[in-house]
């Protein structure tokens, strides 16, 4: 029996008929995760205001990448959210819940992550994702708790 495929039909030569071929599959994208789904708290201490304006503390943040059934050679992306800080012409700084001038720049390779946009990063050698506290300039704050919150994303490219 000889059959051609020209469309979604294949000819059948006995009685001159067609037959329905169905096909089935799922697509997926591997499911990503950071740190195994666990947050990362960072925890500044106590911290004198005015050394706010001078004092650039960067902490690097101790995580990891992984990806379902993807080899450590290919490539992800991250992406760092959370609320803005409209201070920060980096577009890279969230907010504090406490303080509308008090917010926490987000770093990937010692440059500014700008919040919303994707970078590729090799899982065999995830970039360095730092995090910085930041007082908008010429401003004042006063004593009090401060809190954020950034979201650190991963997703198979």
């Amino acid at each position: 029996m000889i059959l051609g495929c020209y469309s979604n039909k294949v000819f059948c030569n006995i009685d001159h008929g067609y037959l329905d071929i169905n096909i089935h599959g799922e697509l997926y994208a591997p499911i990503c995760k950071i740190n195994n789904g666990a947050d990362i708290d960072i925890d500044y201490g106590s911290i004198k205001i005015d050394s706010l304006d001078n004092e650039q503390v960067i902490i690097p943040l101790d995580y990891n990448i992984q990806c379902e059934g993807v080899s450590t050679n290919n490539s992800v992306s991250i992406t760092a959210s959370g609320d803005a800080a409209g201070f920060d012409a980096d577009k890279a700084t969230v907010k504090t819940n406490e303080f509308a001038n008090l917010g926490v720049k987000v770093y990937i390779d010692n440059k500014p992550m700008v919040l919303g946009n994707k970078y590729s990063v090799k899982l065999s050698t995830p970039p360095v994702v730092a995090v910085q506290l930041l007082k908008q300039k010429n401003t004042s704050i006063t004593s009090g708790d401060f809190s954020t919150k950034i979201v650190l994303t991963a997703a198979y490219n």
